[in-house]
């Protein structure tokens, strides 16, 4: 890099760290002996990854790269996760970008390869590997990771590969085939070299395609950070599973891990077992949206569906432990903005619409509701497709 975190750049950067970086560029003449657009790199990148990345953030010797990198690593919550799957001796991250995989790797592996084609984000990369400790642990080369891979002599416990996620044009895709490196042609050349492969891929990826067009998938994880799904993750072996298990979980602060796993053919077995709402309403977190697992969860909950496809299940008992929202019924009426009236009199409420024929935006409109309060609006379709509005309290 052009200029490094001396301490006066460090005092600099500490006294404007709230600033807004735009117009500290905009006042580069007021600082003439300061690299003001290197600082404001510093200063944007370090706004940008407080909550994300808060073992980076709260050391003020953190250098960081271009803002699309930080974009796409990942967050420390999630690295963390991925780091508990695996174990081994040595391992591989094919595509080191910002380095926080490759850091949270080196705990459950004796020697990790960071490899990363861009010459400035390698170097960064490796100076924050000794400014975090890990200098011993992790390996730092810049090189392609394919190229790199190819001509590596020996074997490996673990090959971790994060592609990017953007065509020739900047513009995101999800599709194995069309991210860099496509996965699917280069997986043989991985198996050759590794016994496992960790291979984290974009949400919006159909999870029954990318099972089918992967090798050896053991195990589909469906990530969800404080109820937003964020990664995919598939774990590839040589030895894979005829059927792989599927872990949905939300991680969340101060949250024990409680995946909810099932398999694809027990949630295709299943009856749809559906019934009239009664004293408690259940929303299921992200990743079991996404993972599919509509008929598994109700029955590992005792749970009736309102409407197959609803999403939102009922009960009389309270399941407090149900990977989710869970509310509490108070009244209901039909969908209309005069019997919404009577039951919302404050014009209060938060809106949720499952099934009802109307986004949640249109549903607030329809029935002149503002958003606030601790009270649920939840629009549904019934079993038979009537269709009716909860106020409900979240527990």
């Amino acid at each position: 890099m052009a200029h490094s975190l001396e301490p006066r750049i460090k005092a600099f950067i500490a006294e404007h760290r709230h600033d807004d970086p735009g117009e500290l560029m905009l006042k580069a003449k007021t600082f003439p002996d300061v690299p003001i657009e290197f600082v404001a790199r510093q200063i944007k990148g370090w706004q940008r990854i407080q909550k994300k990345l808060p073992t980076w953030s709260s050391n003020d010797a953190i250098l960081y790269p271009s803002s699309l990198s930080l974009e796409q690593c990942s967050s420390e919550r999630t690295a963390a996760y991925k780091a508990s799957l695996v174990r081994g001796e040595i391992a591989a991250d094919l595509t080191g970008g910002f380095g926080v995989d490759a850091f949270y790797l080196s705990r459950s592996f004796s020697q990790v390869y960071y490899v990363e084609r861009d010459e400035e984000l390698a170097s960064i990369a490796k100076a924050n590997f000794q400014v975090l400790g890990v200098e011993d642990r992790v390996t730092v080369i810049n090189d392609d990771g394919v190229k790199w891979l190819n001509h590596f002599e020996g074997s490996l416990d673990l090959v971790y590969v994060d592609p990017a996620r953007r065509d020739v044009r900047s513009l995101k895709v999800s599709a194995l085939e069309l991210c860099e490196p496509n996965i699917l042609d280069t997986q043989s050349l991985i198996f050759g070299k590794a016994s496992f492969l960790l291979l984290k891929a974009s949400p919006g990826l159909d999870i029954d395609k990318a099972v089918q067009d992967l090798e050896n998938v053991s195990e589909v994880h469906v990530v969800s950070v404080e109820g937003e799904c964020k990664e995919l993750l598939f774990l590839n072996g040589s030895d894979g599973k005829s059927e792989p298990s599927i872990s949905c979980l939300n991680l969340q602060e101060e949250s024990p891990l409680n995946p909810f796993r099932f398999a694809r053919s027990e949630e295709k077995r299943l009856p749809y077992r559906c019934g009239p709402p009664r004293n408690y309403l259940y929303e299921p977190n992200a990743s079991i949206m996404k993972a599919g697992a509509f008929k598994s969860v109700a029955s590992a909950f005792g749970l009736d569906m309102l409407h197959p496809r609803t999403r939102i299940y009922t009960s009389d008992t309270l399941r407090s432990d149900f990977p989710g929202r869970v509310f509490r019924v108070e009244g209901s009426c039909s969908m209309n903005e005069k019997a919404a009236r009577v039951l919302f009199p404050e014009g209060i409420a938060n809106v949720a619409s499952r099934n009802s024929g109307l986004t949640s935006y249109e549903l607030k409109r329809k029935l002149k509701l503002r958003d606030g309060g601790d009270i649920f609006a939840v629009g549904v379709s019934l079993e038979r497709g009537e269709r009716r509005i909860f106020r409900c309290s979240r527990l």
